[in-house]
């Protein structure tokens, strides 16, 4: 099967993992089921919870001192600078994307800890 036009790319994340623990058909049919079947509207407890969630984040976020932000651009620019500013070895990366064949996923947060060095 082919990737449908603005779908969802097909990494397998925690969510998706999730999803598909919860009921195996569901991420086959986020991705290739009928689209117009998707409630459009966002349930208001959701958004509550996601406007919880990022004050939450804000307030975290706010006490750290400093730290790489790669909140804005796209993944996969959010994945390159990820992986350059590892191996400039940022203290700490926030909202900093990993990926690797067909697994992705984006971390809050990424702080160095001094081991062994290898190579990126």
């Amino acid at each position: 099967m082919s990737e449908k036009k603005n779908a969802m790319p097909l990494y397998i994340t925690a969510s998706r993992l999730y999803d598909y623990i919860q009921c195996p058909h569901r991420v086959c049919r986020d991705v290739y089921g009928p689209q117009d079947e998707k409630i459009e509207e966002t349930n208001p407890f959701v958004r509550l919870l996601w406007e919880r969630g990022l004050a939450h984040e804000e307030s975290v976020v706010s006490r750290l001192g400093e730290f790489l932000d790669l909140r804005q651009g796209t993944y996969e620019q959010r994945f390159k600078r990820t992986i350059e500013a590892m191996k400039n070895e940022a203290p700490l990366i926030y909202q900093g994307v990993l990926s690797d064949e067909n697994l992705s996923g984006d971390k809050n947060f990424h702080r160095a800890v001094c081991t062994e060095r290898e190579e990126i």
